[in-house]
């Protein structure tokens, strides 16, 4: 990998502290401009009414499904022609630039609801272009950077509360205060841009590089890499792979001994710490010993193929038989044991295809089938992706079906009196503390859920809330209370912003490698199209218990 872009493998881009801050300036672009309408809900209210809320979010939700669907299915398209990196960068230089200028022009527009809905169509399909594409090259990048990008989203509102704290915007803002506002905010819209250019800039070889695994499975590891972001040189070339290998000792033992080997050498623990870094990374390695305890009890190989140490793309020297390794990122438990299963048939007799007469310019050292594997993984298409992803997806349909269904209510909850006509607005801003706080939940390692199934269960849970929140709008006066509602909105946008966050962590882990543009594509349209259910229920709501939409 060239020096700078800091990967941990083909698939992985760790980046530095640098690098999250970016990612977290590029969410923060494509959310404020909404955040800083929405944020207005109150003084919107006292001029076209309680239902302006809810057509707010129709305009800037709705026209943006079929783009961003239309999208997904062309990734592929894109990316073999265009390259993922130059895509990725014209669909942030269009979303991120139309949004900063029409920012720029919403304090000098017109009054008027057609006006105030235009202007958040557009910025409703622009943002959508820019988040699409903001999650796309995220999934190439660490954990630490999918959590950073999901933080934006909601970091951005609280951005916007320092910025009317600051200038004093009350629920009738002046004409000053609204233009200060707004340029204000197109001013974070620009800095994204440029760091959503910088980003793409400084990792674009690295980008591009994740796309596909490498084809040859021999080249030497004698490179040096050099994160420039943390300042870590890492020498491969003082590695004798033959050093590490007994031809008598069994492929396990060559693993552990190999372990105990980094512990006891710090010096030589940065080479290959990027192996066990990450949970897909164990994942991977645990099917390698699955198929090697397969192929120990139903396949007899002669010594010489026995299997070398697990270093990435390493080769014996030349005379003997290939042992080259081949290491994969972004494996998931299914896609691993998946592999495992299909590597060697459970009673290959010696002499039948996957038998003992394959040779080790078949097998690698884990007898997986090399990039074969992963050519018939990418080749399953949109319904096998589909067909993996389900449970996340579902988890991040529900929790964005309950954000976009109870938010444009927010209008027509009344006080009890301890707040008072602030209450709407308090609750905008209590959300997405909430939100915030939700997200960095998955950092913590004993609250983080694994479990596809798991995350699935938490987001019916908060779905099956829902009655109870409409229950309360109906509730007598008497019946009223700031406290509860508050804690009510805490309680379930922490569960939302846990479930944002966790399912786009654990969906790259569920394919392989060539299907994580696609499968972020596709995580992007279920939540984009839940906006389009949650919208689709309020409407319905809004004629059942109200009055229905008017301005």
């Amino acid at each position: 990998m060239a020096g700078g872009e800091g990967a941990s493998g083909p698939n992985k881009i760790k980046g530095g502290n640098w690098t999250v801050v970016r990612f977290f300036t590029v969410s923060v672009a494509y959310t404020i401009v909404s955040q800083t309408i929405f944020s207005q809900l109150g003084y919107y209210k006292a001029l076209y009414g309680p239902s302006i809320l809810l057509l707010l979010n129709i305009f800037y939700f709705l026209p943006s499904i079929p783009l961003l669907a239309l999208s997904s299915f062309c990734d592929e398209y894109l990316d073999r022609n265009m390259g993922v990196a130059k895509t990725i960068l014209i669909r942030l230089v269009f979303g991120l630039g139309t949004c900063g200028v029409v920012c720029a022009l919403f304090p000098f527009m017109p009054a008027g609801p057609k006006w105030l809905l235009g202007a958040t169509t557009i910025m409703g399909l622009v943002c959508g272009i820019a988040y699409s594409a903001s999650y796309q090259m995220v999934s190439r990048f660490a954990k630490k950077n999918t959590i950073s990008l999901g933080l934006g989203c909601v970091g951005s509102g609280i951005i916007v509360l320092f910025l009317e704290v600051g200038l004093q915007v009350g629920i009738h803002p002046t004409k000053l205060q609204s233009i200060l506002l707004y340029e204000l905010t197109s001013g974070f819209v620009w800095l994204g841009f440029a760091a959503a250019i910088s980003l793409l800039l400084r990792h674009w070889r690295a980008i591009e590089a994740s796309v596909e695994p490498k084809s040859d499975l021999s080249e030497p590891l004698i490179n040096t890499s050099q994160d420039e972001e943390s300042g870590v040189g890492r020498d491969r070339s003082r590695i004798k792979p033959a050093s590490l290998v007994e031809k008598s000792e069994s492929p396990k033992r060559v693993l552990d001994r190999w372990r105990s080997f980094v512990a006891l050498d710090p010096s030589d623990t940065m080479l290959y710490a990027e192996l066990f870094e990450d949970e897909d990374e164990e994942v991977e390695r645990k099917a390698r010993l699955r198929r090697l305890n397969r192929q120990q009890t139903h396949v007899q190989r002669p010594s010489a193929e026995r299997a070398a140490p697990p270093l990435r793309a390493m080769s014996m020297p030349h005379g003997e038989r290939s042992v080259g390794g081949w290491h994969r990122e972004g494996v998931s438990d299914e896609a691993a044991s998946r592999l495992a299963d299909q590597s060697i048939p459970e009673h290959a007799p010696a002499g039948a295809e996957g038998g003992a007469n394959r040779n080790a310019a078949q097998l690698t050292p884990f007898a997986s089938e090399g990039p074969a594997a992963w050519e018939d993984e990418g080749q399953g298409g949109t319904r096998a992706v589909v067909g993996l992803l389900w449970p996340v997806m579902t988890a991040i349909f529900l929790a964005g079906t309950f954000v976009i269904l109870i938010f444009p209510f927010f209008t027509y909850i009344e006080s009890s009196g301890l707040i008072g006509e602030q209450l709407p607005k308090v609750l905008f801003f209590v959300r997405l503390f909430a939100d915030i706080t939700g997200r960095m939940l998955p950092r913590i390692q004993r609250l983080a859920i694994e479990s596809t199934i798991g995350l699935l269960t938490l987001a019916l849970a908060v779905t099956c809330s829902i009655p109870l929140f409409f229950l309360y709008l109906k509730a007598p006066e008497a019946w009223l209370n700031d406290g509860i509602v508050i804690g009510y909105i805490i309680v379930t946008w922490v569960a939302c912003g846990y479930l944002n966050t966790s399912t786009f962590i654990t969906a790259p882990k569920l394919v392989a490698p060539k299907q994580k543009s696609q499968a972020a594509g596709l995580m992007a349209v279920s939540y984009q199209t839940s906006h389009c259910a949650g919208l689709g229920m309020a409407v319905l709501l809004s004629y059942v218990l109200f009055d229905g939409l008017h301005v």
